[in-house]
């Protein structure tokens, strides 16, 4: 090799490794290109110079902090793309006509069979609940990408394959019986796909059009007050661009370009009370001259119908929006908000995600139902439950009992309970006074019946409820370690013939 070519390499090389450092002491950073939060600096300790998870974190920031970094990502991106065919990230799927999807939605589906089967059973039991209380219950879920759009996979092949067959017992489940309460966007949307030539969700991100999102404040207001929606009120408020999360997931950011609607109507004001953090919850309320829905509407909703809540705040008197995200956030805990507040709400809106279903209402919210029960329990038909203490506990937890851990407590046993006709959800509510946190315990007896159920209750005046699916009644055990001043028990039975009316 010749020397002036040596003299070039050294330069391009010393170039080539030099430009990030001196780009670092001139403070330029890295690029956020792609759809998460970069990696930040770790304290520095000289101790953690010898600790080799302090030197990966470190790695970490200055391989997403370092200069030009989103050009060199963007480069690497087109590389997969348009040279190799492939997606940049494994998490989005390359359809036909530059769209793209959520890999997780369209291949591999986070939640088995029985889990999403689940997570409609219990869309069902919470409408029973609410409706059986007295109130207007509203679900309405959002359908994933694909499901709308088959046509715009690159990798169609067999639609079992995008979880087709799945998507359609569930819709029986939820839909097979005309309801008004609960709201078939499946339907809805596949009819607007065949009617229109307008996209219903973005190409370069994973929700809906914001059109896609007034129509889904219009269903929801026919549902809970027919006739009540003013299509003059819809206005368009121009063509945005607006860029998509799943183009900045394969680090080539990408606007999708789409008309956004406001919701104005004539005399009605809206004043938004509190909007503590992205997630909720959000208190909206409307006065003026126009016809409003006077009961207090709650909603829990994700990133689908955020978008909506000032399309829908205007036909409601006070409405409050509580992001599934920021539900455990809440400042009582969300199973704890349930219990205080739910039962100051007449109507209650559920949405979720089709792909998120099985997490937003089972995986992250197990104690929806029982909380929903023990929120609305005053407005609930129940009947009292005799039952006998075992072995002379003297009600006030100084005489110990068998069967507990420390031999405090109680135990009491409830005799066979004759189960309505017809098919009904069983719950038992079981009201105590307490002084300390407590777990409430139902054994069944029958050995076809789970091995416990346990309800953890904190201090005061509370109650532990059961959901009885599957459980004999009859031979159950409570068992309550601790001391209780008072102890009632009731069971509670919501046919199911009472849903659609």
């Amino acid at each position: 090799m010749r020397c002036e070519q040596r003299h070039f390499y050294g330069v391009y090389f010393l170039v080539l490794i030099g430009t990030p450092g001196l780009g670092f002491l001139l403070g330029w950073g890295g690029d956020q290109i792609e759809n998460r939060r970069l990696v930040e600096l770790p304290a520095f300790s000289w101790r953690g110079l010898m600790n080799s998870d302090y030197l990966q974190a470190l790695n970490a920031y200055l391989n997403d902090h370092v200069p030009f970094r989103g050009k060199a990502v963007e480069v690497d991106a087109r590389c997969d793309l348009r040279v190799f065919g492939d997606s940049p990230n494994p998490r989005v799927e390359i359809g036909r006509d530059g769209w793209l999807f959520l890999s997780e939605t369209v291949f591999t589906p986070p939640w088995s069979r029985e889990m999403r089967l689940e997570a409609a059973r219990r869309v069902l039991k919470l409408q029973r609940i609410v409706e059986n209380s007295g109130r207007t219950f509203v679900f309405l879920p959002a359908p994933n990408k694909e499901a709308i759009y088959p046509d715009k996979l690159a990798r169609l092949g067999r639609r079992e394959e995008f979880g087709e067959p799945l998507r359609r017992e569930i819709r029986d489940l939820l839909f097979g019986a005309p309801d008004r309460a609960r709201i078939d966007m499946w339907t809805i949307l596949e009819e607007a796909k065949r009617t229109s030539d307008r996209f219903l969700y973005r190409p370069m991100d994973q929700h809906w059009t914001d059109g896609v999102s007034l129509l889904a404040a219009r269903e929801i207001i026919a549902s809970v007050r027919p006739g009540l929606w003013e299509e003059e009120a819809a206005k368009s408020a121009g063509v945005v661009r607006r860029e998509g999360a799943l183009s900045r997931m394969i680090g080539l950011p990408a606007d999708d370009v789409q008309e956004e609607f406001v919701v104005c109507r004539e005399g009605a004001q809206t004043t938004v009370l509190a909007e503590r953090t992205p997630h909720g919850p959000s208190v909206i309320e409307t006065r003026g001259e126009r016809p409003l829905i006077e009961e207090e509407a709650l909603f829990f909703h994700d990133s689908f119908l955020a978008p909506a809540k000032l399309k829908l705040a205007p036909y409601f008197r006070r409405s409050t929006f509580i992001h599934w995200r920021g539900f455990e956030t809440l400042p009582q805990g969300g199973g704890e908000y349930l219990r205080r507040y739910l039962a100051l709400f007449h109507v209650i809106v559920l949405q979720t995600f089709e792909a998120h279903m099985f997490h937003w209402l089972v995986e992250n919210t197990p104690g929806m139902v029982e909380d929903f029960v023990a929120a609305l329990f005053d407005d609930l038909d129940a009947r009292e439950v005799e039952f006998a203490l075992v072995d002379g506990w003297s009600g006030n937890g100084e005489t110990r009992a068998p069967g507990t851990a420390d031999g405090s407590g109680l135990v009491c046993r409830i005799p066979p309970l004759a189960c309505r006709e017809g098919a009904v959800d069983r719950y038992l509510v079981v009201d105590l006074r307490c002084a300390t946190r407590v777990k409430v315990e139902l054994v069944p007896i029958a050995a076809a019946a789970p091995a416990r159920l346990v309800c953890p209750v904190p201090a005061g005046e509370t109650q532990a409820v059961f959901d009885l699916e599957g459980v004999d009644v009859g031979g159950v055990l409570a068992l309550l370690p601790g001391s209780a001043e008072t102890l009632r028990i009731r069971l509670v039975e919501l046919p199911h013939g009472q849903q659609g009316q």
